[in-house]
């Protein structure tokens, strides 16, 4: 973990300095793709720089060894494919009734992935340390700690919340201020929907469980979506509603199992 912690962080610094240094209007939009490439190419030298380091080796893999990888990582896969569903479908559904909606859906999206982004490295360092621990005291003191401080930061944004889309985004989006109240509070149910993901199924050997349940969220997300785009006048505060509730269901889903799951192995015991 440490020497992709060193890598990662390194391609997002190189990545910011290159476009603090060389994005100067919007003509050279072009070169934020050139400047994401060559901190890419960095992280891929460093990691097979850092495997080597290990006593591993590039080495061609037998033609079982790929079938073996599919199969294994199938639900991974459509369990990626299901969250990018649910989670580009909606601004796809509010742009095709307003872009003005759009744009407000947008920005307070924005902020919601910045929160997403401040308890994504801990649930990142939980997910290994609870495979190989399964310590429950620290994964439920972790769970408390980080979910008071979300909570708390975010009744604090919420509170602002005004005052912050108009200084950071303009007048015009003072109309979003509710969109975004909606989106904080889903920024703290997909804290605990995360928590209750990975970190927890793989202590518990169930990991499926938490690929499955982000595949039932996209088949809910794109069932209210629907409705709401035939049967209702579709807003950007109805669509960030619609993804608190998806977020509510995959928390719940997972808490619901995790704790059947874990009375049934202590019964066992």
């Amino acid at each position: 973990m440490k020497n992709i912690t060193i890598y990662t962080v390194a391609i997002k610094v190189i990545y910011a300095v290159l476009v603090l240094r060389l994005i100067n209007t919007a003509d050279d939009a072009l070169l934020v793709i050139y400047c994401w490439s060559i901190a890419q190419v960095f992280g891929l030298v460093a990691a097979i720089y850092f495997m080597r380091a290990e006593g591993y080796r590039v080495v061609k893999p037998s033609l079982d060894a790929i079938k073996n990888e599919f199969i294994d990582g199938a639900q991974f896969f459509w369990s990626r494919i299901a969250v990018s569903l649910y989670t580009s479908a909606s601004v796809l559904v509010v742009g095709a009734y307003s872009t003005a909606q759009a744009a407000q859906f947008s920005v307070c999206e924005q902020i919601y992935k910045a929160g997403q982004n401040v308890s994504a490295p801990i649930n990142a360092a939980m997910f290994p340390f609870m495979s190989k621990h399964k310590n429950w005291k620290v994964f439920f003191g972790v769970l408390a700690i980080t979910g008071i401080l979300l909570i708390f930061g975010c009744a604090i944004v919420s509170f602002y919340a005004e005052p912050i889309l108009v200084l950071l985004f303009g007048e015009e989006y003072r109309a979003a201020t509710p969109v975004l109240r909606v989106f904080l509070i889903t920024t703290v149910v997909n804290y605990f929907a995360v928590s209750f993901g990975y970190s927890a199924f793989a202590a518990l050997g169930r990991i499926s469980i938490a690929n499955i349940s982000v595949v039932a969220g996209a088949a809910l997300h794109m069932t209210v979506l629907a409705s709401q785009y035939y049967f209702f006048e579709v807003s950007a505060w109805r669509v960030a509603v619609a993804v608190l509730i998806t977020e509510t269901f995959v928390m719940l889903l997972r808490v619901i199992m995790f704790l059947s799951i874990k009375r049934k192995s202590v019964v066992v015991m």
